[in-house]
């Protein structure tokens, strides 16, 4: 099914804007590949979307494009703010780990019960 609600514009700013956030490499064919993958999409129909060669974009190209990319940004500022929350505790410890030390061992262990500071959160990959 096709529709005019996913233009080959949008699509290929949402592709580009996957491939700005998931690779550091200017390569366009890294570029392309790290879109495809991301979307889901044949690495030759991603090129074809990535440059506006393509038509149409069918429905489902659309809406998985913008799906992930809201799940590319969500990962992103999950992983921003786990990073934060860490420079803050080890700005704590460096301070005064006597007077923040209560203050610290509360917050790791209210993180740690959220799933937030269990383990390492890796930068994300795509």
């Amino acid at each position: 099914m096709y529709s005019e609600t996913h233009s080959i514009q949008e699509m290929r700013d949402v592709l580009h804007e996957i491939a700005d956030i998931t690779t550091p490499s200017q390569r366009w064919q890294a570029r392309v590949t790290a879109a495809a993958k991301a979307v889901g999409l044949p690495w030759s129909r991603a090129k074809d979307l990535y440059y506006q060669n393509a038509h149409t974009v069918k429905d489902h190209e659309g809406r998985a494009a913008r799906a992930a990319l809201r799940e590319i940004k969500a990962k992103r500022q999950a992983y921003e703010q786990h990073q934060s929350i860490q420079q803050t505790l080890a700005y704590m410890r460096q301070t005064d780990a006597d007077f923040h030390g209560p203050s610290i061992d509360r917050l790791e262990h209210s993180f740690s019960r959220l799933g937030i500071l269990g383990g390492t959160l890796d930068e994300p990959d795509e």
